[in-house]
Protein backbone atom coordinates (compact mmCIF):
# COMPACT_ATOMS: atom_id res chain seq x y z
CA UNK A 1 0.00 0.00 0.00
CA UNK A 2 1.18 3.52 -0.82
CA UNK A 3 1.28 5.51 2.40
CA UNK A 4 1.70 8.92 0.75
CA UNK A 5 0.50 9.72 -2.75
CA UNK A 6 2.26 12.69 -4.35
CA UNK A 7 0.43 14.43 -7.20
CA UNK A 8 1.75 17.08 -9.56
CA UNK A 9 -1.26 18.68 -11.29
CA UNK A 10 -1.50 19.77 -14.86
CA UNK A 11 -2.50 23.43 -15.03
CA UNK A 12 -5.40 22.33 -17.27
CA UNK A 13 -7.60 19.39 -16.23
CA UNK A 14 -7.68 17.72 -19.65
CA UNK A 15 -4.48 18.96 -21.32
CA UNK A 16 -0.80 18.66 -20.38
CA UNK A 17 0.22 22.11 -19.16
CA UNK A 18 3.22 22.82 -16.90
CA UNK A 19 4.38 19.21 -16.94
CA UNK A 20 7.69 19.91 -15.19
CA UNK A 21 7.42 19.50 -11.43
CA UNK A 22 8.91 21.82 -8.82
CA UNK A 23 12.36 20.36 -8.18
CA UNK A 24 11.67 20.04 -4.46
CA UNK A 25 9.03 17.38 -5.14
CA UNK A 26 11.75 14.78 -5.62
CA UNK A 27 13.42 15.33 -2.25
CA UNK A 28 9.96 15.30 -0.62
CA UNK A 29 9.09 12.04 -2.34
CA UNK A 30 12.31 10.50 -1.05
CA UNK A 31 11.87 11.93 2.45
CA UNK A 32 8.93 9.65 3.28
CA UNK A 33 8.51 5.89 3.31
CA UNK A 34 6.22 4.23 0.77
CA UNK A 35 5.69 7.32 -1.37
CA UNK A 36 4.40 7.19 -4.95
CA UNK A 37 4.07 10.06 -7.44
CA UNK A 38 1.63 10.72 -10.27
CA UNK A 39 2.40 13.58 -12.68
CA UNK A 40 -1.02 14.33 -14.17
CA UNK A 41 0.37 16.48 -17.00
CA UNK A 42 2.77 13.74 -18.05
CA UNK A 43 -0.01 11.14 -17.99
CA UNK A 44 -2.18 13.38 -20.20
CA UNK A 45 0.74 13.83 -22.60
CA UNK A 46 1.20 10.06 -22.83
CA UNK A 47 -2.52 9.37 -23.12
CA UNK A 48 -5.01 12.16 -24.01
CA UNK A 49 -7.80 9.90 -22.66
CA UNK A 50 -6.11 9.55 -19.28
CA UNK A 51 -8.63 9.33 -16.42
CA UNK A 52 -7.13 10.81 -13.25
CA UNK A 53 -10.12 9.75 -11.12
CA UNK A 54 -9.66 6.15 -12.15
CA UNK A 55 -5.92 6.31 -11.52
CA UNK A 56 -6.38 7.72 -8.02
CA UNK A 57 -9.15 5.21 -7.27
CA UNK A 58 -6.81 2.34 -8.17
CA UNK A 59 -4.12 3.66 -5.81
CA UNK A 60 -4.35 2.92 -2.09
CA UNK A 61 -3.09 5.77 0.08
CA UNK A 62 -3.45 7.28 3.54
CA UNK A 63 -2.19 10.79 2.77
CA UNK A 64 -1.88 12.83 -0.40
CA UNK A 65 0.62 15.64 -0.99
CA UNK A 66 -0.30 17.99 -3.85
CA UNK A 67 2.02 20.75 -4.99
CA UNK A 68 0.78 24.30 -5.45
CA UNK A 69 4.15 25.88 -5.96
CA UNK A 70 3.18 27.84 -9.05
CA UNK A 71 -0.01 29.89 -9.07
CA UNK A 72 -0.85 28.33 -12.44
CA UNK A 73 -2.07 25.28 -10.46
CA UNK A 74 -4.36 27.26 -8.15
CA UNK A 75 -7.49 25.60 -9.57
CA UNK A 76 -6.37 22.10 -10.53
CA UNK A 77 -4.53 21.45 -7.24
CA UNK A 78 -7.78 21.96 -5.36
CA UNK A 79 -9.74 20.00 -7.94
CA UNK A 80 -7.42 17.04 -7.30
CA UNK A 81 -7.78 17.51 -3.55
CA UNK A 82 -11.56 17.12 -3.94
CA UNK A 83 -11.11 13.99 -6.03
CA UNK A 84 -8.85 12.44 -3.40
CA UNK A 85 -11.36 13.19 -0.62
CA UNK A 86 -14.16 11.66 -2.69
CA UNK A 87 -12.14 8.52 -3.39
CA UNK A 88 -10.84 8.23 0.18
CA UNK A 89 -12.75 10.44 2.66
CA UNK A 90 -10.39 9.46 5.48
CA UNK A 91 -7.20 10.54 3.72
CA UNK A 92 -5.17 13.55 4.81
CA UNK A 93 -4.78 16.15 2.04
CA UNK A 94 -1.69 18.35 2.28
CA UNK A 95 -0.70 21.22 -0.01
CA UNK A 96 2.73 22.81 -0.28
CA UNK A 97 4.81 25.19 -2.36
CA UNK A 98 5.28 28.94 -2.68
CA UNK A 99 1.70 29.78 -3.66
CA UNK A 100 0.14 27.46 -1.08
CA UNK A 101 2.40 28.90 1.62
CA UNK A 102 1.67 32.51 0.69
CA UNK A 103 -2.11 32.05 0.66
CA UNK A 104 -2.30 29.32 3.33
CA UNK A 105 -4.95 30.90 5.55
CA UNK A 106 -7.22 31.93 2.68
CA UNK A 107 -7.04 28.44 1.16
CA UNK A 108 -7.84 26.65 4.42
CA UNK A 109 -10.73 29.03 5.15
CA UNK A 110 -12.40 28.45 1.79
CA UNK A 111 -11.54 24.93 0.64
CA UNK A 112 -12.61 22.21 3.10
CA UNK A 113 -10.97 19.46 1.04
CA UNK A 114 -7.56 20.64 2.32
CA UNK A 115 -6.49 19.47 5.79
CA UNK A 116 -3.09 21.12 6.13
CA UNK A 117 -0.56 23.27 4.29
CA UNK A 118 3.19 22.99 4.64
CA UNK A 119 4.57 26.49 5.15
CA UNK A 120 8.02 26.83 3.60
CA UNK A 121 10.49 23.95 3.29
CA UNK A 122 8.68 20.64 3.44
CA UNK A 123 11.12 17.76 3.87
CA UNK A 124 10.99 17.55 7.67
CA UNK A 125 7.45 18.90 8.01
CA UNK A 126 5.88 16.44 5.59
CA UNK A 127 7.69 13.52 7.18
CA UNK A 128 6.12 14.46 10.52
CA UNK A 129 2.65 14.97 9.05
CA UNK A 130 2.47 11.49 7.51
CA UNK A 131 4.07 9.74 10.53
CA UNK A 132 1.67 10.94 11.96
CA UNK A 133 2.51 13.24 14.85
CA UNK A 134 0.10 15.60 16.55
CA UNK A 135 -0.29 18.62 14.29
CA UNK A 136 0.26 21.01 17.19
CA UNK A 137 3.76 19.54 17.63
CA UNK A 138 4.82 20.09 14.01
CA UNK A 139 6.58 23.34 13.16
CA UNK A 140 5.90 24.96 9.79
CA UNK A 141 2.31 23.75 9.42
CA UNK A 142 -1.02 25.50 8.83
CA UNK A 143 -3.92 23.24 9.81
CA UNK A 144 -7.57 23.18 10.76
CA UNK A 145 -8.74 22.34 14.27
CA UNK A 146 -12.53 22.17 14.42
CA UNK A 147 -12.78 24.72 11.61
CA UNK A 148 -10.27 27.02 13.31
CA UNK A 149 -7.10 27.84 11.37
CA UNK A 150 -3.97 27.22 13.40
CA UNK A 151 -0.32 27.85 12.63
CA UNK A 152 2.65 26.49 14.49
CA UNK A 153 5.91 28.42 14.57
CA UNK A 154 7.86 28.41 11.28
CA UNK A 155 10.27 25.58 10.68
CA UNK A 156 13.95 26.39 10.94
CA UNK A 157 15.75 26.81 7.63
CA UNK A 158 18.47 24.20 7.30
CA UNK A 159 21.99 25.07 6.21
CA UNK A 160 22.70 21.52 5.00
CA UNK A 161 21.13 20.23 1.80
CA UNK A 162 23.59 17.38 1.25
CA UNK A 163 21.44 14.86 3.14
CA UNK A 164 18.50 15.20 0.73
CA UNK A 165 18.00 12.72 -2.11
CA UNK A 166 17.23 14.97 -5.09
CA UNK A 167 17.88 12.57 -7.98
CA UNK A 168 15.98 9.30 -7.46
CA UNK A 169 12.65 9.45 -9.31
CA UNK A 170 12.03 5.71 -9.55
CA UNK A 171 8.82 6.04 -7.51
CA UNK A 172 7.24 8.35 -10.09
CA UNK A 173 4.85 6.76 -12.55
CA UNK A 174 6.45 6.66 -16.03
CA UNK A 175 9.62 8.29 -14.70
CA UNK A 176 11.57 7.35 -17.83
CA UNK A 177 9.24 9.52 -19.92
CA UNK A 178 9.64 12.40 -17.48
CA UNK A 179 13.27 12.62 -18.60
CA UNK A 180 11.97 13.75 -22.00
CA UNK A 181 10.07 16.73 -20.55
CA UNK A 182 11.02 20.38 -20.97
CA UNK A 183 9.34 23.67 -20.07
CA UNK A 184 7.48 23.24 -23.37
CA UNK A 185 6.08 19.83 -22.42
CA UNK A 186 6.76 16.17 -23.15
CA UNK A 187 8.96 15.46 -26.20
CA UNK A 188 8.27 11.78 -26.99
CA UNK A 189 10.50 11.53 -30.06
CA UNK A 190 13.55 13.11 -28.49
CA UNK A 191 16.47 10.69 -28.26
CA UNK A 192 18.23 12.38 -25.34
CA UNK A 193 17.31 12.87 -21.68
CA UNK A 194 17.62 15.85 -19.37
CA UNK A 195 17.15 16.33 -15.64
CA UNK A 196 16.58 19.44 -13.52
CA UNK A 197 19.07 19.21 -10.65
CA UNK A 198 18.39 21.31 -7.52
CA UNK A 199 21.72 22.51 -6.15
CA UNK A 200 20.56 25.29 -3.83
CA UNK A 201 17.70 27.21 -2.28
CA UNK A 202 17.11 30.92 -1.89
CA UNK A 203 18.12 34.02 -3.81
CA UNK A 204 20.30 37.08 -3.33
CA UNK A 205 18.07 39.51 -5.24
CA UNK A 206 14.54 40.89 -5.33
CA UNK A 207 13.71 41.12 -9.03
CA UNK A 208 10.39 43.00 -9.37
CA UNK A 209 8.58 40.27 -11.31
CA UNK A 210 9.74 37.17 -9.36
CA UNK A 211 7.84 35.55 -6.50
CA UNK A 212 10.86 33.46 -5.49
CA UNK A 213 13.29 36.23 -4.58
CA UNK A 214 15.21 37.08 -1.43
CA UNK A 215 12.26 38.69 0.38
CA UNK A 216 9.83 35.85 -0.31
CA UNK A 217 12.35 33.30 0.94
CA UNK A 218 12.74 35.31 4.13
CA UNK A 219 8.95 35.54 4.62
CA UNK A 220 7.98 32.00 3.65
CA UNK A 221 11.06 29.96 4.49
CA UNK A 222 12.77 31.97 7.21
CA UNK A 223 15.83 32.01 4.97
CA UNK A 224 18.10 35.05 4.99
CA UNK A 225 20.80 33.72 2.70
CA UNK A 226 21.27 31.24 -0.11
CA UNK A 227 22.06 27.67 0.87
CA UNK A 228 23.45 25.04 -1.46
CA UNK A 229 24.76 21.51 -1.76
CA UNK A 230 28.50 21.01 -1.61
CA UNK A 231 30.43 20.70 -4.89
CA UNK A 232 31.39 17.10 -4.01
CA UNK A 233 27.73 16.16 -3.44
CA UNK A 234 26.67 17.78 -6.71
CA UNK A 235 29.35 15.80 -8.56
CA UNK A 236 28.01 12.66 -6.88
CA UNK A 237 24.50 13.58 -8.08
CA UNK A 238 25.75 14.10 -11.64
CA UNK A 239 27.52 10.71 -11.62
CA UNK A 240 24.23 9.09 -10.56
CA UNK A 241 22.32 10.90 -13.29
CA UNK A 242 24.88 10.04 -15.96
CA UNK A 243 24.53 6.37 -15.05
CA UNK A 244 20.75 6.80 -15.25
CA UNK A 245 21.12 7.83 -18.91
CA UNK A 246 20.96 11.62 -18.60
CA UNK A 247 22.58 13.62 -21.41
CA UNK A 248 22.05 17.14 -20.04
CA UNK A 249 21.86 18.55 -16.52
CA UNK A 250 19.62 21.60 -16.07
CA UNK A 251 20.94 23.33 -12.97
CA UNK A 252 18.45 25.02 -10.65
CA UNK A 253 20.81 27.83 -9.70
CA UNK A 254 23.37 29.96 -11.50
CA UNK A 255 26.32 28.56 -9.59
CA UNK A 256 28.65 31.36 -10.66
CA UNK A 257 26.91 33.60 -8.12
CA UNK A 258 27.91 31.15 -5.37
CA UNK A 259 31.48 32.38 -5.71
CA UNK A 260 34.57 31.49 -7.70
CA UNK A 261 35.92 28.89 -5.21
CA UNK A 262 32.56 27.07 -5.38
CA UNK A 263 32.17 26.92 -9.14
CA UNK A 264 35.83 26.15 -9.78
CA UNK A 265 35.64 23.21 -7.33
CA UNK A 266 32.43 21.99 -8.96
CA UNK A 267 33.69 22.15 -12.54
CA UNK A 268 37.07 20.67 -11.57
CA UNK A 269 35.27 17.78 -9.86
CA UNK A 270 33.21 17.04 -12.97
CA UNK A 271 36.35 17.03 -15.12
CA UNK A 272 38.24 14.92 -12.59
CA UNK A 273 35.55 12.23 -12.71
CA UNK A 274 35.60 12.28 -16.51
CA UNK A 275 31.85 12.86 -16.71
CA UNK A 276 30.79 13.35 -20.32
CA UNK A 277 27.53 15.27 -20.01
CA UNK A 278 25.94 18.51 -21.17
CA UNK A 279 24.60 21.39 -19.09
CA UNK A 280 21.86 23.99 -19.30
CA UNK A 281 22.32 27.03 -17.07
CA UNK A 282 20.15 30.12 -16.66
CA UNK A 283 22.61 32.87 -15.75
CA UNK A 284 21.45 35.74 -13.57
CA UNK A 285 23.76 38.41 -15.01
CA UNK A 286 26.32 38.03 -17.81
CA UNK A 287 28.78 35.20 -17.13
CA UNK A 288 32.41 36.16 -16.60
CA UNK A 289 35.13 35.40 -19.14
CA UNK A 290 36.74 32.82 -16.82
CA UNK A 291 33.42 31.12 -16.15
CA UNK A 292 32.61 30.79 -19.85
CA UNK A 293 36.06 29.31 -20.53
CA UNK A 294 35.78 26.66 -17.81
CA UNK A 295 32.10 25.89 -18.50
CA UNK A 296 32.89 25.26 -22.17
CA UNK A 297 35.91 23.10 -21.26
CA UNK A 298 33.89 21.00 -18.80
CA UNK A 299 30.63 20.09 -20.52
CA UNK A 300 29.70 18.33 -23.74
CA UNK A 301 28.95 21.29 -26.02
CA UNK A 302 26.55 19.22 -28.13
CA UNK A 303 24.17 19.25 -25.16
CA UNK A 304 25.05 22.55 -23.51
CA UNK A 305 23.89 26.13 -23.60
CA UNK A 306 23.52 29.21 -21.46
CA UNK A 307 20.24 31.10 -21.09
CA UNK A 308 20.75 34.86 -20.77
CA UNK A 309 17.89 37.17 -19.78
CA UNK A 310 18.33 40.78 -20.94
CA UNK A 311 14.62 41.38 -20.10
CA UNK A 312 14.62 44.73 -21.95
CA UNK A 313 16.53 46.28 -24.83
CA UNK A 314 16.97 49.49 -22.83
CA UNK A 315 19.93 49.69 -20.43
CA UNK A 316 18.17 51.85 -17.82
CA UNK A 317 15.02 49.72 -17.71
CA UNK A 318 17.13 46.57 -17.54
CA UNK A 319 18.96 47.98 -14.50
CA UNK A 320 15.65 48.83 -12.79
CA UNK A 321 14.76 45.16 -13.18
CA UNK A 322 17.98 43.96 -11.50
CA UNK A 323 19.92 43.13 -14.67
CA UNK A 324 23.17 45.07 -14.47
CA UNK A 325 24.76 44.98 -17.91
CA UNK A 326 24.56 47.08 -21.06
CA UNK A 327 23.75 46.15 -24.65
CA UNK A 328 27.44 46.68 -25.43
CA UNK A 329 28.39 44.21 -22.68
CA UNK A 330 25.87 41.71 -24.03
CA UNK A 331 27.29 41.83 -27.55
CA UNK A 332 30.86 41.44 -26.29
CA UNK A 333 29.81 38.38 -24.31
CA UNK A 334 27.98 36.92 -27.31
CA UNK A 335 31.21 37.23 -29.31
CA UNK A 336 33.11 35.26 -26.66
CA UNK A 337 30.41 32.58 -26.45
CA UNK A 338 30.55 32.04 -30.20
CA UNK A 339 34.34 31.90 -30.10
CA UNK A 340 34.01 29.05 -27.56
CA UNK A 341 31.27 27.38 -29.66
CA UNK A 342 28.95 27.57 -26.66
CA UNK A 343 25.29 27.96 -27.65
CA UNK A 344 23.09 30.48 -25.86
CA UNK A 345 19.59 31.87 -25.80
CA UNK A 346 18.43 35.42 -25.12
CA UNK A 347 15.11 36.07 -23.44
CA UNK A 348 13.28 39.41 -23.51
CA UNK A 349 9.97 39.97 -21.74
CA UNK A 350 6.63 41.61 -22.42
CA UNK A 351 5.07 43.80 -19.74
CA UNK A 352 8.32 44.65 -17.95
CA UNK A 353 7.99 47.36 -15.26
CA UNK A 354 8.94 50.80 -16.65
CA UNK A 355 8.96 49.49 -20.24
CA UNK A 356 7.19 51.41 -23.02
CA UNK A 357 6.33 50.75 -26.65
CA UNK A 358 9.38 52.85 -27.56
CA UNK A 359 11.74 50.68 -25.51
CA UNK A 360 10.08 47.58 -26.94
CA UNK A 361 11.17 48.79 -30.36
CA UNK A 362 14.70 49.17 -28.95
CA UNK A 363 14.63 45.51 -27.86
CA UNK A 364 13.45 44.41 -31.29
CA UNK A 365 16.14 46.52 -32.97
CA UNK A 366 18.79 44.91 -30.74
CA UNK A 367 17.38 41.46 -31.49
CA UNK A 368 17.50 42.13 -35.23
CA UNK A 369 21.15 43.16 -34.96
CA UNK A 370 21.95 39.95 -33.07
CA UNK A 371 20.08 37.82 -35.59
CA UNK A 372 21.99 39.48 -38.43
CA UNK A 373 25.49 39.34 -36.92
CA UNK A 374 25.63 36.33 -34.59
CA UNK A 375 25.29 32.68 -35.45
CA UNK A 376 24.52 30.87 -32.21
CA UNK A 377 21.72 32.94 -30.72
CA UNK A 378 18.11 31.92 -30.28
CA UNK A 379 15.85 34.72 -29.06
CA UNK A 380 12.65 34.45 -27.03
CA UNK A 381 10.06 36.97 -25.97
CA UNK A 382 8.08 35.79 -22.96
CA UNK A 383 5.14 37.55 -21.29
CA UNK A 384 5.35 38.32 -17.59
CA UNK A 385 2.54 37.20 -15.27
CA UNK A 386 1.97 38.73 -11.83
CA UNK A 387 3.57 36.41 -9.26
CA UNK A 388 2.21 36.39 -5.70
CA UNK A 389 4.85 37.55 -3.20
CA UNK A 390 6.83 39.27 -5.96
CA UNK A 391 7.88 42.89 -5.29
CA UNK A 392 5.47 44.15 -7.94
CA UNK A 393 2.64 42.24 -6.24
CA UNK A 394 3.59 43.38 -2.73
CA UNK A 395 4.55 46.97 -3.59
CA UNK A 396 2.98 47.70 -6.98
CA UNK A 397 3.31 51.48 -6.69
CA UNK A 398 7.10 51.23 -6.61
CA UNK A 399 7.05 49.63 -10.05
CA UNK A 400 4.19 51.59 -11.65
CA UNK A 401 2.16 48.39 -11.64
CA UNK A 402 -1.64 48.23 -11.60
CA UNK A 403 -2.42 44.73 -10.26
CA UNK A 404 -5.58 42.86 -11.26
CA UNK A 405 -4.94 39.89 -8.95
CA UNK A 406 -4.98 40.66 -5.21
CA UNK A 407 -6.03 37.44 -3.48
CA UNK A 408 -5.94 33.68 -3.85
CA UNK A 409 -9.54 33.82 -5.05
CA UNK A 410 -8.38 35.98 -7.97
CA UNK A 411 -5.72 33.45 -8.98
CA UNK A 412 -8.16 30.58 -8.51
CA UNK A 413 -10.75 32.23 -10.75
CA UNK A 414 -8.13 33.03 -13.38
CA UNK A 415 -7.09 29.37 -13.53
CA UNK A 416 -10.68 28.11 -13.36
CA UNK A 417 -11.64 30.16 -16.41
CA UNK A 418 -8.67 28.77 -18.32
CA UNK A 419 -9.64 25.23 -17.29
CA UNK A 420 -13.12 25.86 -18.70
CA UNK A 421 -11.57 27.27 -21.89
CA UNK A 422 -13.02 30.70 -21.17
CA UNK A 423 -11.33 34.07 -21.65
CA UNK A 424 -9.11 34.93 -18.69
CA UNK A 425 -6.70 37.63 -17.55
CA UNK A 426 -3.38 36.30 -18.82
CA UNK A 427 -0.96 38.84 -17.31
CA UNK A 428 -2.84 39.78 -14.15
CA UNK A 429 -1.66 43.40 -14.26
CA UNK A 430 -0.72 46.35 -16.42
CA UNK A 431 1.52 49.35 -15.77
CA UNK A 432 1.13 53.11 -15.88
CA UNK A 433 3.34 53.08 -19.00
CA UNK A 434 1.65 50.06 -20.60
CA UNK A 435 -2.11 49.67 -20.73
CA UNK A 436 -3.52 46.18 -21.36
CA UNK A 437 -3.87 47.23 -25.00
CA UNK A 438 -0.22 48.35 -25.07
CA UNK A 439 0.92 44.99 -23.69
CA UNK A 440 -1.06 43.29 -26.44
CA UNK A 441 0.65 45.63 -28.93
CA UNK A 442 4.03 44.56 -27.54
CA UNK A 443 3.16 40.93 -28.19
CA UNK A 444 2.06 41.76 -31.73
CA UNK A 445 5.32 43.64 -32.37
CA UNK A 446 7.36 40.64 -31.23
CA UNK A 447 5.20 38.23 -33.22
CA UNK A 448 5.74 40.27 -36.38
CA UNK A 449 9.48 40.35 -35.68
CA UNK A 450 9.66 36.56 -35.41
CA UNK A 451 7.51 36.09 -38.51
CA UNK A 452 9.82 38.43 -40.43
CA UNK A 453 12.85 36.40 -39.32
CA UNK A 454 11.20 33.01 -39.51
CA UNK A 455 13.79 31.69 -41.98
CA UNK A 456 16.66 32.77 -39.70
CA UNK A 457 15.08 31.19 -36.63
CA UNK A 458 14.48 27.94 -38.51
CA UNK A 459 18.05 27.77 -39.81
CA UNK A 460 19.59 28.56 -36.42
CA UNK A 461 17.38 26.00 -34.73
CA UNK A 462 18.39 23.37 -37.27
CA UNK A 463 22.10 24.11 -37.05
CA UNK A 464 22.55 24.81 -33.34
CA UNK A 465 19.66 23.15 -31.56
CA UNK A 466 18.63 20.10 -33.56
CA UNK A 467 19.93 17.84 -30.78
CA UNK A 468 17.69 19.61 -28.25
CA UNK A 469 14.45 18.91 -30.11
Amino acid sequence: MTKTLFIHPSAHPTQPLYVLMPMGMISLLNAVDDGYCINVGLELALNPSYDVVRDITQTEFEAVAIDMHWHEHAYTSLQLASICKTVNPDCTVILGGLTASYFAEEILQNFPQVDAIVYGDGEEVLKNVVEPKRYEDIRGLFWKDEQKIRFNSPTKSTDNLDSYNVTDIARMKHWEEYLKCTILGHMPNRIWNNFWLPIGKGCNENCPYCGGGKRSHRILFGRNKMIYRSPDKIVEDILFLRDMGIHMISFSTDFEILGKPFWKDLLAGIRREGIDIGAYLEVWQLPSHDFIEEFADTFDLRFSYLAITPISGNNEIRAKNCKHFSNHDLLKKATLLEKKHLAYTLSFSVGVPFDTLKTTREAIKLSQYIFDHYASSIIFSTPLILDPCSPMYEQPNLYNVVPHLRSFKDYYERCRKRALDKAYDFHGYHTTQLSPENIESQQIMWREFFQKNEHIVAIKSLVNYSHFL
